[in-house]
């Protein structure tokens, strides 16, 4: 457990994107089939003005923002209240979605862009924007977590991350215990973060993706963290005088609770430190990751 534990604390403490293209090179062929069939049921429950169907295509904790009112909602039972407002007016609104680009950043997550045509009912179209979906896959479907838009929330979200830009582009690092690479770079309408991270420590390595963006609800910045095997972990970054603390608490693949705090601190335009400190697993309080030294790999 303890191997297992270290390499997902070198995980959480890394993690930042890749953009909406191609798959990950890690992962195995996935059919993107089912995010499509999403889509096309999305907008079908939408034009028939069935805001339960469309809440039921929401994760529990996902954060929806009302394109119209500016609020922003959490839970399934808020979003739900939202579109039977949305859905109610008179005339009713329609909706035609298009997916641009599908790209599963692991086995549970994919990030959708698409094109979404709003019009108020009647022939005349009233709208069209540009949006990225994060995905989930929870039971065996595929959910909404959170859409945001290429207008006015993308821009709003990606000026509350601008403090971490510095983290986008390639980074290795090498200790006695551990070699690590990491990608980050910006999704494509700049509203989240993404890295992607291999980690090759005594014979055994991991893979995995994490995203990073602004939680409207709790006003911060969160990160959701995945690797190959099935761990999830949950941050909250928190920014002090000269770095970044995040707090994570997650399960691994066998569903043992983990939690763990993350250091990470900016030297230069070229390297970085992270460390990992309070760390548990089921109950258990193990050893801290010792400071670890990053440095950019040139493109």
């Amino acid at each position: 457990m303890n191997r297992c534990m270290s390499l997902f604390a070198v995980a959480c403490a890394m993690l930042v994107t890749q953009g909406l293209s191609a798959q990950s090179p890690d992962l195995p062929d996935l059919d993107p089939k089912p995010i499509t069939e999403a889509v096309r049921a999305y907008e079908t429950a939408f034009n028939a003005g069935n805001a339960k169907s469309i809440a039921e295509m929401w994760t529990e904790q996902a954060v929806y923002t009302n394109r119209l009112t500016g609020e922003v909602v959490q839970g399934r039972k808020a979003i739900l209240e939202q579109f039977q407002s949305i859905l109610g007016a008179e005339p009713r609104p329609k909706m035609a979605l298009a997916s641009d680009s599908i790209r599963f950043l692991s086995p549970s997550i994919a990030v959708e862009h698409g094109t979404a045509a709003i019009t108020n009912g009647s022939s005349e179209q009233n709208e069209i924007y540009h949006y990225t979906a994060i995905y989930l896959n929870q039971g065996g479907r595929w959910l909404l977590d959170r859409v945001t838009d290429e207008e006015g929330e993308a821009i709003s979200y990606h000026s509350k991350l601008k403090e971490l830009e510095w983290l986008v582009g390639s980074w290795e690092a090498s200790t006695d215990e551990a070699t690590v690479s990491l990608t980050c770079q910006w999704t494509t309408n700049k509203s989240y973060l993404t890295r992607s991270f291999s980690i090759v420590a005594n014979g055994e390595s991991m893979v995995g993706t994490q995203i990073i963006g602004w939680d409207p609800v709790a006003k911060s910045i969160r990160s959701w963290t995945f690797d190959q095997q099935g761990a999830y972990a949950d941050g909250v970054w928190t920014q002090g005088k000269d770095q970044w603390v995040i707090a994570n608490k997650g399960y691994q693949s066998d569903g043992t609770k983990v939690g763990m705090v993350n250091v990470l601190k900016q030297i230069d335009a070229n390297s970085f430190t992270w460390k990992t400190l309070d760390r548990m697993a089921g109950g258990e309080i193990l050893p801290a990751i010792p400071e670890i030294l990053l440095t950019r790999v040139e493109e």
